[in-house]
This record gives structure tokens, sequence and C-alpha cells, in this order.
């Protein structure tokens, strides 16, 4: 029995989503998660770290799908992210000029909308799960305002409390000078399934 030779990828550069698109053999692209250009994969594993990786400052990075580049150090992320708006205005012929990404600092999101599903008896806050309709629950998030995050434990106690929850819903909040605003919405068909 013969064993197969290994399978090697060579991050080329990245997607929309920022999967790190590397070159298959039949010529196709390949979208590798969290992956970056110039990483080299041997049967999925990095064998060739890239110089702009970064730690991820949040522990749910990877499972959660609120954020898809905090692998990625901030020089890199910010050439991605004006690279896809200057390529969507061309795509639209819309020849103008596009300054410098503007970084903004960590726990600085003062808006966010969080998924908030029933599992068993109690219900469960948090942001859906990468690429899936499941929801991952939030215990701490690195982008969201320090007051947002301290809230969302009691949040979550308030929802349990309040019987006419019945059904999937998205929850809206928004951190105000004069404090957290919240909203209770119903989902939407593809967050409900």
């Amino acid at each position: 029995m013969t064993s197969a030779a290994p399978t090697s990828l060579t991050i080329e550069r990245l997607g929309s989503e920022g999967d790190g698109l590397a070159r298959a053999t039949d010529g196709g692209l390949v979208a590798v998660p969290f992956a970056l250009p110039g990483e080299t994969l041997v049967n999925g594993i990095v064998a060739t770290e890239s110089p702009d990786r970064a730690v991820p400052a949040c522990p749910h990075f990877t499972v959660c799908g609120g954020c898809v580049a905090q692998h990625m150090a901030p020089a890199l992320y910010a050439t991605w992210k004006r690279d896809q708006l200057v390529a969507a205005f061309k795509a639209h012929r819309i020849d103008v000029p596009i300054e410098p990404l503007v970084a903004a600092p960590p726990r600085s999101r003062r808006r966010a909308t969080f998924s908030l599903v029933k599992v068993g008896s109690t219900w469960r806050l948090g942001f859906h799960k990468r690429r899936d309709a499941a929801v991952v629950p939030i215990e701490t998030c690195a982008v969201i305002t320090p007051r947002m995050a301290a809230a969302l434990p009691r949040l979550t106690e308030l929802i349990n409390a309040v019987p006419a929850v019945t059904a999937a819903m998205q929850v809206y909040v928004a951190d105000l000078d004069g404090g957290l605003d919240i909203v209770l919405g119903a989902a939407s068909a593809a967050a409900a399934s």
C-alpha cells in the first residue's frame, strides 16, 4: 500500500472574505480560512508562517463569525480592506481617489447585533458561528466597548426573565452617551434556521 503524496498549498493573496487563496494543482483557486499570503500549508497545517500573522485578541476568534481578520497584522489588514474598496469602485467604473484606511482602536465598536436562540430552557446570546446558523455564546468581545461587554451577562439574565420572548430574536445594542440602547427584534429567516 502506498501513501499519498503530501498536499502543499502556497497562499497567493487574500479573498474578499479574508480567506487565503491558493492555486490548486488543477489551476483552480482554493480558499483556506485564516491563512495569509506567503504561507505554505502541507496537509492543511501551516508549514511556513507569514510575518504578517498576528495573535488574535479574542478567544472566540475562528469560531465566532463576527471577525474574520484578527490574525492579520495591522498593515496587512489596512491594505486588504482598502484594496476591497478600490476593487468595488473599479468594478462599477468609479474613479475616485481612495485615502488610506483609518483604523478604529480596539474595544471601540459602539453598535452590535447579537443573536438570541433558545437552548433547552434558557436563551443563548451571542454571535453566529462562522458560516453557520448556530450561535456562539459570547462572554467577552475584543471589538465592542467595555460597557457593552460588561453588560452581556446581565442582558442574558434579563432576556431569560422576559416571558414575552418566545422565538429566535436579534438584540440590537448601541452604546450611547447616556447609556446602552437595547432593542429586541425578530430574527431574520436565515438567522432563525
